[in-house]
């Protein structure tokens, strides 16, 4: 930054990769901000392949007080070892921006003042760390606009104006706040870089971290557009991983989650557990080839490793609960018990009051008012 730059309030984020048919979208959101302090975006295209960086390049020139572009000569994400995160991080530094604002190369904002308004509220809440914005969704020919849509597709979905719970953020991976839709202190950014543990899920990590040195605010507001799965996009690329690949990667995931656990005093265990198991077994189904090693790996997860303490289950029972569960874990697809209306309605059926249920669909149910006294593994009573 040149000594005749006013010292931006607010850096952008933006990570960029064969994104030429969304990136003007992108870039034209940060430039159309109507703001009362100055800022600046940090455009970040790690080698594409396509038009992006060409794109990157009229904007950078047509508006070079706003877009700050960097260029890589090789793909540094090939990488895996954080290099994009640690380019960026640097980058951005240099400005000394008191917040921090993400979007996407293949998102982009829709309203002129998203900056000024979070802003505003971030500086009349000094106890907050993050507010966050309601964001449309795009999933190919879908786009998801009001709350029923979210709901319908099965998208966690805030409409309201109103804090975001530490336990809710961990529970729901952060899908509530979309990423094209967050603002932090730069503060979150500081902490998050020391954590031994950052997976690729770097949104999410942005946002337990958050959540753990501070308020989190969400606004009504739709101020931003998020694209799922568009070509290029880090959900696009993960979706074709081998089985391995994929096993590293929520390998990775469920390690953050279980650090994360461990460095916020345990306060929200619960959450976390219950956020590692829901993972686990998403993840055994969206990548079934992957099934045996998440079996081998996180097998006590699913048993529920602490089902005695929890539950108040004798020792000697849980070792049965164990063999209950071994093989086969569905006594249906979990998939389809999720889409078919006669599944869903067999395992509410079998989820009463006076159970536990632990299954794949509800690992552990209960009613914090009753009675400890019947234990149901998969349908089958075991105490």
């Amino acid at each position: 930054m040149s000594e005749s730059e006013d010292k931006p309030l607010v850096v952008i984020r933006s990570l960029v990769y064969n994104h030429e048919p969304y990136l003007r979208d992108c870039l034209e959101g940060f430039v159309m901000q109507q703001t009362t302090f100055p800022f600046v975006a940090v455009v970040h295209d790690d080698c594409s392949t396509d038009g992006s960086a060409a794109i990157l390049r009229e904007y950078a020139e047509k508006y070079p007080h706003i877009i700050k572009p960097i260029y890589e000569t090789e793909n540094l994400y090939s990488r895996h070892d954080g290099s994009v995160r640690r380019v960026v991080n640097a980058a951005c530094a240099e400005y000394g921006a008191k917040y921090h604002a993400l979007c996407e190369g293949d998102d982009y904002w829709t309203d002129p003042h998203k900056l000024q308004k979070q802003v505003d509220f971030m500086e009349a809440h000094p106890d907050y760390s993050m507010v966050s914005c309601n964001a449309e969704v795009l999933h190919g020919t879908q786009r998801l606009v009001t709350h029923e849509d979210h709901v319908k597709a099965g998208w966690p979905h805030c409409d309201e104006e109103r804090d975001l719970p530490t336990g809710e953020i961990i529970k729901t991976f952060g899908r509530q706040a979309q990423t094209a839709g967050l603002m932090v202190r730069s503060s979150v950014y500081e902490t998050l870089v020391q954590h031994p543990v950052v997976c690729r899920n770097g949104d999410v990590m942005l946002q337990l971290t958050a959540a753990h040195t501070g308020k989190v605010h969400h606004m009504r507001d739709v101020m931003c557009v998020y694209r799922f799965m568009t070509p290029g996009s880090w959900n696009d690329r993960t979706s074709h991983y081998t089985a391995e690949q994929a096993f590293k990667r929520h390998h990775l995931l469920l390690q953050a989650l279980a650090y994360f656990d461990e460095w916020s005093g345990g306060e929200h265990h619960k959450d976390y557990q219950w956020a590692r198991i829901t993972h686990i077994v998403h993840m055994m189904n969206v990548t079934p080839a992957a099934r045996e090693l998440f079996l081998e790996n996180y097998r006590d997860d699913l048993l529920l490793k602490n089902a005695g303490k929890w539950l108040e289950v004798p020792t000697g029972l849980v070792a049965a609960l164990r063999k209950l569960c071994m093989h086969p874990y569905y006594p249906f697809p979990y998939t389809a018990c999720l889409r078919n209306a006669f599944g869903r309605m067999f395992c509410r059926a079998s989820m009463n009051r006076e159970t536990y249920h632990i299954g794949p669909l509800d690992l552990v149910s209960v009613v914090s008012d009753t009675p400890k006294s019947r234990v149901y593994v998969l349908g089958k009573r075991v105490k």
